[in-house]
């Protein structure tokens, strides 16, 4: 396996999973699924988005985990081993195209975390274990279309919101340089 595997790897077989129309489904609850179902017709697999503006879908995608993964790579700098793992988990998760429910498992390690911080919100954390465990209709007809279509997507929301809520676990007041960091275990019992 050379370097012309992974040429036609990165320009085509990439690509091609990327403009699957099927990635526009609900049960893909991802940012790239989000997107697509709002801005990207097809016949067969999204006849009711909000606009046809592809372009501008593909182009927002990719801002989006730019931007995600901009500001998670700029404050794993300060924080633990396991902060920046779980972030990562959760993070490759959400923006694969194609992550159905079996695979927010691999949120676990972020729950984790977050459980065992004390400046994380509960009512947050209570809020996005909900939005990702529970079985909400989320594949329902009524839920396929218009606007009604952002309430369609719970999993990524309750990934949204964890996402959001390990930032609270940040250190950065507490340390006085990076190397400190690695020093604090976020998932040994021990105090």
């Amino acid at each position: 396996m050379g370097l012309p595997t992974w040429r036609i790897y990165l320009l085509n077989v990439i690509p091609n999973f990327l403009a699957d129309p099927v990635i526009a489904v609900t049960a893909y609850q991802t940012v790239p699924g989000l997107i697509r179902h709002l801005f990207t017709y097809d016949d067969i697999w999204n006849p009711g988005p909000l606009t046809n503006w592809p372009t501008f879908a593909k182009l927002f995608n990719l801002f989006v985990a730019f931007i995600l993964v901009g500001i998670a790579g700029i404050r794993s700098k300060p924080t633990t081993l396991e902060w920046t793992f779980s972030v990562g988990l959760l993070l490759s998760v959400i923006l694969v195209p194609a992550a159905e429910q079996h695979h927010y498992i691999f949120l676990f390690p972020a729950f984790l975390l977050a459980v065992r911080s004390p400046r994380i919100p509960r009512v947050l954390l209570y809020l996005a274990a909900a939005l990702i465990v529970l079985p909400l209709a989320y594949t329902a007809k009524p839920l396929s279309s218009g606007w009604w279509v952002l309430m369609a997507y719970p999993r990524l929301y309750g990934a949204i919101i964890l996402f959001t809520i390990l930032h609270f676990d940040q250190k950065d007041s507490e340390l006085s340089s990076p190397d400190e960091a690695t020093n604090v275990d976020a998932f040994s019992s021990a105090q």
